[in-house]
């Protein structure tokens, strides 16, 4: 999550894929989507027509320029993916975790992470063994504007929301990614997850943090960052 707050800062419309060997010698993937980069129309699918098609839709622009990032990355067919997504970024990771020709199709989601994300009405694909994480501040606007209850899955092992409560005063502190998009420098999501949920005593939290074991204490073998942009009608 702080990469994803980190990519914010420096550009606008790009992602980052990760190639990560895991302890048991097995290379895995963590692809992650930063939020909303434009309170406007531009010309690439992190902007506010990408977030009113994403929260509506399960196909976006955003999501079909991911797929493509990751084809060229060369991730193989089968392989497993954690999609780590902030705001927009959650909901696009679960609109592919929720398709199946994406999760069991082409690819095999084993983790999704969503920090200030409204995914509530949002579900993984059929059959799936998805683990879902969604990390919400309580005074954080973006994550109630899908109108539904953050808990209306309740806890499991499967899915699981952690809530906290800081309110600094302004929107962009509440929504930040890290401390570095943070408008006074206060803790970000990225600070919360990697400060509270190591210690929590939420069972269920535990097995999740336990289960990122091969994408966490892997190595990076490989980073790349990729541009995303809008086709042009008909492309």
């Amino acid at each position: 999550m702080d990469n994803v707050g980190k990519i914010s800062r420096e550009a606008d419309g790009h992602i980052a894929i990760q190639t990560v060997v895991g302890p048991d010698g097995k290379p895995r993937y963590i692809v992650e989507l930063p939020g909303v980069q434009a309170w406007s129309l531009v010309d690439h699918p992190q902007d506010v027509g990408g977030a009113v098609s994403s929260e509506q839709l399960q196909s976006s622009a955003y999501t079909r320029a991911i797929r493509k990032a990751m084809e060229q990355a060369g991730i193989p067919e089968g392989a497993d993916v954690m999609l780590v997504g902030h705001s927009l970024g959650g909901i696009a990771a679960m609109d592919l975790a929720g398709d199946p020709s994406f999760n069991g199709g082409k690819y095999n989601v084993t983790h999704v992470m969503t920090a200030g994300s409204p995914i509530s009405t949002k579900e993984v694909a059929p059959g799936a063994q998805t683990r879902v994480l969604s990390v919400e501040n309580t005074h954080d606007i973006v994550t109630h504007v899908d109108g539904q209850d953050s808990m209306r899955y309740g806890q499991s092992e499967r899915r699981m929301t952690y809530q906290f409560s800081d309110n600094y005063g302004s929107f962009g502190a509440n929504h930040a990614a890290n401390r570095e998009e943070s408008v006074k420098g206060h803790r970000g999501y990225a600070e919360h997850i990697r400060d509270d949920l190591k210690n929590s005593p939420n069972p269920y939290l535990r097995s999740y943090v336990d289960s990122t074991t091969p994408y966490l204490r892997g190595t990076v073998t490989d980073t790349k960052i990729y541009s995303l942009r809008d086709n042009p009608p008909g492309a």
